[in-house]
């Protein structure tokens, strides 16, 4: 299981000095990255600085409306930038009459259209998919109508603030989880935390990671307190102590 980081932890960052930021991870020793964004660059320049940086594209968070409205647009900055795999970061679910249903329905569409060209759809949690819906969650309504080529993103932060049993979900979900976003939560403020110093047990996610097939676990942290970059370099170096990889 190899380490990645989701870019957006560093947006205060990258505000400040993009390509600097690159460098800094580079430098740190990260190796791969889940893009939020283009930051205003065109996908082939992007791809040129990353790889100037020896950083390589996991995969990408991108929005259903961007892959709805221009899918071949967001398959051709793929293969621009070396990824195949696109993750639904999340939705607004009041634009959707139908509810979970469609949510799922639509983002099953989106994976079809996609893997035409080769490209995985996957779909990001929150705490609110843990939500009654009827007689379930409203997460199990998605997954019902999602179909079988969607990928699963378990963001392990939501799922244990939504009072959820991280371990459970890796269970339930390891058909489809391939990637999963590793953050800590704290235990006295329910606040993101840096990996290892929150009350996620580590030990026992990562085992059932690696059994359930999970190819990047992928530092996030929404909320960095100081400096970004410090943050998920501890965060890396917690995960490579406990075995991972880069």
């Amino acid at each position: 299981m190899r380490i990645g980081v989701q870019l957006y932890s560093l947006r205060s960052s990258f505000g400040k000095d993009l390509w600097g930021t690159f460098d800094r991870l580079a430098e740190a020793g990260f190796k791969h990255v889940e893009l939020a964004g283009l930051y205003g660059l065109e996908p082939a320049v992007l791809a040129a600085g990353l790889r100037e940086r020896g950083l390589s594209v996991c995969s990408a968070h991108v929005n259903l409306a961007a892959m709805e409205a221009s899918l071949g647009k967001e398959i051709a900055a793929g293969k621009e930038l070396g990824y195949s795999t696109m993750v639904v970061p999340i939705v607004n679910t009041g634009q959707f009459a139908g509810g979970w249903a469609e949510i799922g329905t639509r983002v099953k569409a989106a994976s079809e259209s996609a893997a035409a060209s080769g490209f995985l759809v996957g779909y990001h949690n929150h705490a609110f998919e843990f939500e009654p819906d009827g007689e379930r969650t409203a997460y199990e309504t998605f997954w019902a109508h999602a179909g079988e080529r969607v990928i699963c993103e378990l963001d392990y932060y939501w799922v244990a603030k939504a009072r959820r049993n991280p371990l459970e979900w890796i269970e339930r979900m390891k058909s489809r989880l391939r990637l999963a976003h590793f953050k800590d939560i704290n235990p006295q403020t329910g606040g993101f935390e840096v990996v290892g110093k929150g009350m996620i047990d580590w030990d026992l996610a990562i085992t059932a990671s690696k059994d359930a097939g999970v190819e990047f676990a992928i530092i996030e942290h929404d909320q960095p307190p100081g400096d970004p970059v410090d943050c998920v370099v501890e965060s890396r170096k917690f995960l490579l102590d406990k075995g991972l990889v880069d």
